[in-house]
């Protein structure tokens, strides 16, 4: 076949680089990242890349980056097109080099996400525990959080603690009555 268009007869090269995604604390640093990252830069690796030990880490969505967030500042990066992939199905690369080139911070984002999957379940324990008003307190502190953006992280971190001990207690409870309810099961 001969062919017959300008797409056709290019050729075929491939990408030196792609974009990803990277979390990081509002000051641009991780546990692992002690150097700021700023919208510009490129931070480079030495060696050989291998995901989880070494090189520069990026995600291929937002969404893939947010299990390894070290804080709420999302970063779109720009990564070598040979980059480590890393699992099944990809939610990770190991990168010789990363560059910056824009980030936003998602924190109000991620706490309205966290509040809205909070409250998908909580009819689950309001009916166990009609009297139980941690949870809710503590969806409705983290939206007051996110709203102000107060510094009162204080009352905000002991109601998720007391929203935490509460599904802690309501989990091992129905843990206990699942095991207790199957055949054999003995007290």
């Amino acid at each position: 076949m001969i062919p017959t268009t300008k797409e056709e007869t290019a050729p075929k090269t491939k990408p030196k680089t792609m974009i990803a995604y990277w979390f990081s604390r509002d000051d641009g640093t991780t546990e692992h990242q002690k150097t700021p990252a700023e919208v510009g830069k490129t931070d480079r690796s030495d060696g050989t890349p291998a995901p989880c030990e070494k090189g520069l880490h990026a995600s291929p969505t937002p969404f893939d980056a947010l299990q390894y967030a070290a804080g709420c500042r999302l970063w779109e990066v720009e990564i070598p097109a040979d980059s480590v992939p890393h699992g099944d199905p990809l939610d990770k690369y190991a990168a010789k080099s990363r560059r910056y080139l824009r980030s936003v911070d998602l924190r109000r984002v991620l706490v309205e996400f966290s509040c809205r999957q909070a409250e998908g379940v909580l009819d689950l324990f309001e009916k166990r525990y009609p009297d139980g008003k941690r949870p809710r307190e503590a969806i409705e502190a983290a939206r007051e959080y996110a709203k102000k953006q107060t510094h009162n992280v204080r009352a905000a971190a002991e109601a998720a603690r007391a929203a935490a001990g509460a599904a802690e207690a309501m989990l091992n409870e129905m843990a206990l009555s699942a095991l207790l309810s199957d055949e054999g099961g003995t007290a």
